[in-house]
């Protein structure tokens, strides 16, 4: 296909600038070729002319719409995705085991805290320690 350099005169008919992808036509038996100086177009044909513009309608009357709902089918499942997970996540906290260390009970027969009294046989224990430590100091008694 010859190429057409921009303002100069051609004959009528269809141009296609190929850089900017525009159709220009021009009107009687010859004319001036618009666009920016330095760019090509080439000659399209009147059939090809009619063809390419039934593809083009085609594709703005099906294409765009149909892209659109699978953007917008693509944002609302992103966020039903994003809130099954974060509910997935919520619910997984709920029952999964967790951790009190204040609440230390080894056993769940007896349910109630340590005395405060003192065993004999830590009482045994003291008196032996402080007889075999006779060079130390006592030891701090509890009030």
């Amino acid at each position: 296909m010859k190429r057409y350099h921009t303002e100069t005169r051609v004959q009528g008919g269809y141009y296609l600038n190929t850089t900017s992808w525009e159709i220009n036509a021009i009107d009687g038996e010859a004319g001036q070729l618009p666009g920016p100086k330095g760019t090509t177009a080439i000659r399209l044909p009147t059939l090809m002319m009619v063809i390419a513009a039934l593809l083009l309608s085609f594709v703005f009357i099906v294409f765009l719409p149909a892209a659109g709902f699978v953007l917008f089918a693509g944002v609302v499942a992103a966020f039903v995705i994003k809130e099954a997970r974060r509910a997935g996540l919520a619910l997984a906290h709920l029952f999964a085991p967790q951790w009190r260390p204040g609440e230390a009970w080894l056993t769940r027969t007896n349910k109630t805290p340590p005395t405060e009294e003192k065993p004999e046989a830590l009482e045994e224990v003291r008196k032996e320690v402080e007889e075999r430590r006779p060079g130390e100091e006592p030891p701090i008694k509890p009030a």
